[in-house]
Parts: structure tokens; sequence; C-alpha cells
């Protein structure tokens, strides 16, 4: 079963952000504004009767800043939102999402109700904070390892292979 984000962690406060009803007519300004409070990069988009319609990330905003010759104010939520987003329920077992992340190769997943409404959002933090060791006598519900393999397969390349590419071209600049 889904649980609530975790108590304790004042520096995020999910429910700031997604108890708000964040519409498709917002303009980017507005959505970047809205992220840059509640410093989280990811806000579910609702219709007016409190469904879940898509998803906006800080990436959507740059990328739709980048590509378009219009200001962040004359361009809607709805332009640039994806419109399926993925998904889990909050009765599913953490396997559940943590599967749907690795496949879809996302961090973060609205949590909807049966009705379709939105309850919250579990992101790979939140299950990575859930996941324990793996001891000789002890299997945990949900173990590092389980965690770990599905955020490389997300994030295939490392830091470090990066990092060894990039010092690679600029050597051979020189």
């Amino acid at each position: 079963m889904l649980q609530e984000r975790r108590p304790g962690r004042e520096s995020e406060r999910p429910n700031d952000v997604i108890t708000m009803l964040f519409q498709p007519e917002t303009s980017l300004g507005s959505a970047t504004e809205l992220m840059w409070n509640a410093n989280c990069g990811f806000l579910p988009v609702q219709s007016a009767e409190g469904k879940l319609i898509g998803v906006l990330t800080d990436r959507d905003i740059c990328i739709a800043l980048g590509t378009r010759n219009r200001p962040a104010g004359e361009i809607t939520v709805a332009e640039v939102m994806s419109e399926k987003p993925y998904s889990c329920a909050k009765d599913d077992d953490v396997h559940v999402p943590l599967q749907t992340m690795g496949e879809a190769k996302v961090h973060r997943l609205p949590v909807i109700a049966q009705n379709g409404t939105l309850v919250g959002v579990l992101s790979m933090d939140d299950i990575l904070f859930r996941a324990e060791p793996s001891g000789l006598w002890k299997k945990p519900e949900l173990s590092n390892d389980e965690v770990v393999s599905i955020l490389r397969s997300i994030a295939p390349q490392s830091v470090a292979d990066g990092m060894a590419r990039r010092a690679a071209r600029y050597t051979k600049r020189g």
C-alpha cells in the first residue's frame, strides 16, 4: 500500500502544490513561479472536477521556452503538458509504481483515487526512503538493490561515465 509523504521532511511540502487546482489554462509563467515557490519540478494538471489530465515538468517548461519565440506568460500549460501521464493508485503495492517508473523512465507518479481524482505524488525519493538493506536472514519488503536497479534503468548513463566522456572531448581539443 502506498503511503503519504514521509513526515518530518519540511523542505518538501507537496500538499501545498497538489491541492491547488492547477489547470491547463494556467500560463507557464505562473507554473514556473509555483514550482519555484514550492521547490518542485513536477506539477499535476487537473480538470475543473479535480481529475488528473496531465503533468508538467520543469524540463517541459525549459524546452517550451527554448523552442518557441513567445514569453512564458503567453504559453499555456495545455500546450506543453504531457497529456497521458503514467500514474498509480493509492492502494498499490510499492512494487507496482516502482515497476511503472522503470518502464516509463520517470521519477514521479501522480497517485490517483478510484474516482480519478488526484491524492498525491509519489517520487523515487519516497520509494528510496522506504527501501531497506538486504541481510543474510532478512528479506525486506523492498530492498535497496531492487530500487537501485530500477533507478539505473531510468538513468542508464552514470554521472561518472558522462564526466569521463566530457573530459575526453576536452583532452582531444587541446
